[in-house]
């Protein structure tokens, strides 16, 4: 769109969205700089997640142009389902509270007073 309307955007989102609502936001961005193409000022198009600014002039070099919304997730879980799809290696791992101690197949290094126990079922 930006190549299409000679238009830089510059993107703030404070939260997600459905893929639905986005395109209908994407959308209105489009027409608006569809029918603002003599304007020179920034045209700024909102919506209940953040804000995309339509500028004709060029940005100075080091401009921000897409800052995203946070995503705050556990993510050990999948660290630990990654991380036991590796433990085909280990003998001792494959046993209901079995003890994996020092160097692991992928390359993770562990300090040799750390153990890891992994728990049954």
């Amino acid at each position: 769109m930006e190549h299409r309307r000679d238009v830089t955007c510059t993107v703030i989102l404070q939260d997600h969205m459905a893929e639905d609502d986005t395109r209908a936001w994407l959308d209105a961005v489009e027409h608006v700089a569809a029918f603002t193409a003599g304007a020179p000022d920034a045209q700024v198009v909102c919506s209940g997640v953040g804000t995309i600014t339509l500028h004709r002039e060029p940005l100075p070099p080091g401009t921000t142009l897409f800052t995203g919304a946070v995503q705050c997730r556990n993510g050990w879980h999948r660290l630990g389902r990654t991380l036991l799809v590796f433990d085909k290696d280990w003998d001792s791992s494959r046993k209901p509270g079995g003890v994996v101690e020092g160097r692991w197949s992928i390359g993770v290094e562990l300090d040799p007073t750390e153990r890891w126990v992994f728990p049954e079922g």
